[in-house]
């Protein structure tokens, strides 16, 4: 492992560190900074602030594993991987999950949501030889892409809040039972 990335993993264990005791939005670089060891002008050269740290543990720890797990056939490994991982980081994902506003982790959560829609809309459109030369407008994405996201950060930000008691297991189960077929059938009936 390189030494910036020795580093970088450092500052966000801090941070979890740091969310087990204190509210996110009360924490600071300086705290994170004095927790790690390390100077403050250490943390920037590899951070913009707290929030770019707090979507570099989600992209690096399981956010890039997600995008590699986006399919039609299997949205429940994804699902089930994603709901793992925040279980296993519970306290942190409590936490972060709870601060709302500008630059806040839903925020990286809706960038996800649209990366995996486009990656679905468009596996969508290559399996069905129907929807080939159909496209879907841009309004009619923005609303496929607000959907998704609303209903699943809704039902995590939730699951946090009431301390993951439910499983993984059934989290993923519950959610499948709704959504399963919906993208397809909004796709059918709404391209062009």
């Amino acid at each position: 492992m390189a030494n910036k990335q020795i580093t970088q993993m450092a500052i966000a264990n801090a941070l979890k560190k740091l969310s087990d005791t204190m509210p996110f939005e009360e924490i600071s670089v300086q705290d994170i900074s004095i927790e790690c060891g390390i100077s403050r002008k250490t943390f920037y050269n590899h951070f913009e602030d707290k929030y770019q740290l707090v979507d570099w543990i989600f992209r690096y720890e399981i956010g890039d594993k997600l995008i590699a797990e986006t399919s039609l056939n299997d949205w429940k490994r994804g699902s089930l991987l994603l709901c793992r991982y925040l279980k296993e980081n519970k306290k942190y994902y409590e936490n972060v999950l709870n601060f709302e506003g500008q630059n806040s982790f839903k925020e990286y959560l809706y960038d996800l949501t649209e990366r995996q829609i486009h990656i679905l809309t468009e596996e969508l459109q290559r399996k069905k030889e129907t929807l080939k030369n159909r496209q879907i407008t841009e309004e009619d994405m923005e609303f496929i892409i607000n959907f998704y996201y609303h209903a699943f950060i809704g039902e995590i930000s939730v699951w946090a809040k009431q301390g993951m008691r439910v499983s993984s297991e059934r989290l993923v189960e519950l959610w499948i039972g709704m959504v399963d077929q919906t993208l397809e059938n909004f796709v059918i009936k709404f391209s062009d």
